[in-house]
């Protein structure tokens, strides 16, 4: 016997197979998966995906760095609104060449929305967003009037 490939496991492909599985003996589709409406040509999508994010903090602000690699910005919104940051996009899928084939489509698009409850001393009017290598970086300034200021609490 001639072992001609080799294949590396992958446990993330094994569980995938497993939902994929288990939802399909439940009637449901996957997550990422998105089933046709009444004939009406709406679609109702579950999940599309979630871009992973970075929250820092100095003493001036807070900073939020989002990954959106191949998100143009004009398909970017940050919205603050009631005390939260809302920011919502879309992934356009690839579209294929007329002198190629695709063999493999592994990079999840469609839309997105991340929503953050703000702290109490961020200045929701001094907010600023810019989008620059496939990075979206959302700058919360915080409140003059809210800095902490130094306390010296006595021992007793």
């Amino acid at each position: 016997m001639k072992l001609s490939t080799l294949s590396t496991w992958n446990p993330a492909r094994e569980l995938d197979e497993l939902v994929h599985r288990f939802s399909k003996f439940l009637g449901q589709l996957p997550l990422g998966q998105s089933r046709s409406g009444n004939g009406t040509g709406e679609s109702l999508t579950l999940v599309d995906w979630i871009p992973p994010v970075d929250i820092t903090e100095d003493p001036k602000s807070y900073s939020i760095k989002m990954d959106m690699p191949e998100v143009s910005r004009e398909d970017v919104k940050v919205t603050v609104k009631n005390g939260a940051l809302e920011i919502t996009g879309e992934r356009k899928a690839a579209k294929e060449e007329k002198d190629e084939t695709q063999h493999r489509v592994e990079r999840i698009s469609g839309t997105f929305t991340r929503i953050f409850t703000l702290p109490e001393d961020v200045e929701a009017s001094g907010v600023k967003a810019e989008c620059r290598d496939g990075v979206l970086r959302v700058t919360l300034p915080k409140s003059a009037q809210a800095s902490p200021k130094q306390l010296n609490v006595p021992v007793q």
